[in-house]
């Protein structure tokens, strides 16, 4: 029997993610913060995935700092037909039905990264991604609605498949591609579900 867990509020969220495979049914609020890293062993939540899957020679690795952030960084590059890196939440699905999105404080390096969302815990298969750009050396949040996210297959866009489903977000990640090659650096404050988009301040 799956187990289900039902979330009152933010503080037993980081509990909950220990638990790969249950559901947690989200309380409705105005938002609900679903990672935050104010504790080391945070960053053991999140899985490395890199072109290194196929051959490629990218490296990345994900880590929290003595202020609670969360830093997913490495270098990105271009042999042997790779180019990208990215990391991943352990598994744990959550029912985001009554929110409109991911909104995420970070601060970047002005590159391009992909917010991206399973529907499923294969380890393997078809990624939602919302891609945005950082602003350099400055914090910014931003937001993901649900709608705009785009469904793809090993960096492929699939039309045909079905739309993000926000009742079965089983993980959430980032990746940067797109022939960026060279080092990165994404400072994570904190992700969350919300049911607004005025999520514009640094």
């Amino acid at each position: 029997m799956k187990k289900r867990i039902v979330v009152l509020g933010t503080m037993i969220m980081s509990f909950t993610l220990a638990f790969g495979g249950t559901t947690a049914m989200i309380s409705k609020e105005k938002e609900i913060t679903l990672f935050h890293f104010a504790k080391k062993e945070s960053a053991k939540q999140w899985a490395i995935i890199n072109d290194t899957v196929m051959g490629g020679r990218s490296q990345s690795f994900m880590k929290t700092n003595e202020k609670g952030i969360g830093i997913f960084e490495g270098f990105v590059s271009l042999e042997n037909n790779g180019g990208f890196a990215s990391v991943r939440s352990q598994d744990a699905l959550f029912d985001l039905r009554d929110y409109q999105g991911i909104a995420v404080r970070l601060k970047g390096d002005g590159k391009r990264y992909k917010l991206s969302i399973k529907n499923n815990t294969q380890w393997d298969g078809i990624y939602y991604y919302y891609e945005f750009i950082t602003k350099k050396d400055q914090w910014n949040t931003v937001f993901a609605p649900f709608t705009e996210f785009v469904p793809m297959f090993r960096g492929r866009i699939v039309p045909e498949a079905p739309s993000l489903d926000p009742k079965k977000v089983a993980s959430l990640g980032f990746m940067i591609s797109g022939k960026q090659e060279g080092a990165f650096t994404l400072m994570i404050d904190w992700i969350k579900a919300v049911t607004t988009s005025e999520k514009n301040a640094g």
